[in-house]
């Protein structure tokens, strides 16, 4: 379990790097990447299965189920991306400061 919140702290750095810079003006012109870049969760759906794939990490293994190639992965990430978004989702609602 330990390699899995290792996994989900190490996607959520890359979320955040991937966010956080902007894009070039022409991958912007692009509205699929640019939406992509846009949204947390989505953007989640697509770096934690491969990051899953990258890192061997297999979470239905962990609760008992058989490793399935790259389907393992598939629902690993986005299981995983889920609960980051509802965990950064909890600390933004907690500690960001809303001025009204």
């Amino acid at each position: 379990m330990l390699s899995w919140v290792l996994y989900a702290g190490i996607g959520k750095i890359g979320l955040f790097l991937w966010m956080k810079f902007p894009l070039p003006e022409k991958i912007e012109k692009n509205k699929f990447i640019k939406n992509l870049h846009e949204c947390g969760l989505c953007s989640g759906t697509w770096l934690y299965p491969a990051l899953a794939l990258f890192m061997k990490v297999d979470l239905l293994s962990e609760l008992g189920f058989w490793y399935i190639p790259f389907l393992s992965e598939v629902v690993t990430g986005v299981v995983t991306t889920f609960v980051v978004h509802l965990i950064s989702l909890g600390w933004n609602e907690q500690f960001n400061v809303t001025v009204i």
